[in-house]
């Protein structure tokens, strides 16, 4: 007589909680925030990008701050990992697309891959600080 065993695994169902999630409307940007993303900075009305990639293909092609157009005197400084100002904007236009406009030997240029930092300035009295993640 043949013994014939059979191993029963249990099947797991997980159910993900959805994450709650507002929408943030400008004149020409929706953006959907998740609040528990660490990644995404706010401050007052604005909302900046973590992540952008100016490949041509018109989808994040510049990099976005949401809300920006309500402040004629902002300004954005990008630095990259060596601390060298790659692009400085006084308006800033949600522009940027990747491309270094300060002199020396990268002026001019599309920055290559990779994270840099900024320093954004609203224009009436607050700064803010944080990453960008250029992928082409």
């Amino acid at each position: 007589m043949r013994l014939i065993f059979l191993f029963v695994l249990p099947i797991v169902l997980i159910s993900w909680a959805k994450q709650p999630t507002s929408t943030i409307r400008s004149k020409t940007n929706v953006m959907v925030v998740t609040p528990s993303v660490p990644d995404t900075l706010i401050l007052d009305d604005l909302v900046f990008a973590d992540f952008f990639s100016p490949n041509g293909d018109n989808h994040n092609d510049t990099y976005i701050i949401l809300n920006v157009e309500n402040y004629s005197n902002s300004s954005l400084k990008v630095f990259n990992r060596w601390g060298e100002v790659v692009y400085l904007s006084s308006p800033y236009l949600n522009d940027w697309d990747g491309t270094c406009n300060q002199g020396g030997p990268i002026g001019g240029k599309k920055l290559s891959d990779g994270v840099y930092f900024f320093e954004f300035y609203n224009g009436n009295d607050k700064k803010a600080n944080g990453k960008i993640t250029l992928k082409r």
